[in-house]
């Protein structure tokens, strides 16, 4: 059940937790917030491009956060402290879904169209353009050295991210509005169009458990430690206690 819930007036389109689990990076339609976990308190607006944000996330040192926006096709790399802009990078489209590895060199920009820019960010390499799925790869996030992918087609994608390789697809029975990697495990939180949240064993591509209780779509989906945070666009935040369903698993 949810520990604790706060209301927006605002659609919330993503939700990012820091590495270390102390801040939180929240979109609310143009515009960027970053919270203390712990209090809950607001720590300040970032500036971001001037358009309907669509994905954020944190780079592993915590010193960075790219995100996307809605009709823009480019990722832009903002430096977390004070949001200003580091650098960009093409999207190959409409910029969808945002990850960084957290154990890895490994970053990964969406498209509107689906196809994934994977990126080793230790190297000058041009990026690998993984070819699935075929509609928008909105929801991407690392588990260990895959990377894993969803979207409005209800299917879950997961790839080597050295590679590249494919290793499987398998249907969730629902689009998928927003994925959340659980660090250290093979582990994926997903918000399905249903309204439900479903943990998944993306190893072994099953699922773990179904969680109940937002009455709109969520929109954002985190982890902090072994909490999952949720918010939906009626404005509605929850932070869910998994830690004794984690440890029987």
């Amino acid at each position: 059940m949810p520990l604790d819930e706060a209301p927006h007036a605002e659609l919330v389109n993503a939700i990012a937790v820091a590495p270390d689990g102390r801040l939180a990076a929240v979109t609310l339609e143009a515009r960027l917030l970053r919270y203390e976990i712990a209090s809950g308190r607001l720590l300040g607006v970032l500036p971001a491009p001037h358009a309907v944000l669509r994905a954020v996330a944190w780079s592993p040192d915590g010193a960075d956060l790219v995100v996307t926006a809605f009709y823009d096709h480019a990722a832009h790399v903002l430096r977390a402290d004070d949001g200003v802009e580091r650098r960009t990078i093409p999207a190959g489209g409409e910029g969808a879904g945002v990850a960084f590895a957290a154990d890895g060199p490994w970053q990964a920009v969406g498209s509107d169209a689906g196809p994934i820019t994977l990126l080793d960010r230790t190297r000058t390499d041009p990026p690998r353009v993984l070819g699935e799925p075929r509609r928008a790869s909105e929801q991407l996030a690392f588990v260990g050295d895959a990377l894993v992918a969803g979207g409005q087609e209800g299917r879950l994608w997961v790839w080597d991210a050295a590679t590249g390789a494919l290793r499987r697809g398998f249907d969730v029975g629902t689009p998928i509005l927003r994925i959340a990697a659980l660090r250290g495990r093979p582990i994926v939180a997903l918000a399905g169009q249903d309204l439900s949240l479903r943990l998944y064993d993306v190893e072994r591509g099953t699922p773990i458990e179904t969680l109940a209780w937002h009455r709109a779509p969520v929109s954002g989906l985190a982890w902090a430690g072994r909490m999952l945070a949720s918010g939906d666009t009626d404005g509605k935040v929850a932070l869910w206690d998994l830690g004794e369903r984690l440890a029987a698993h």
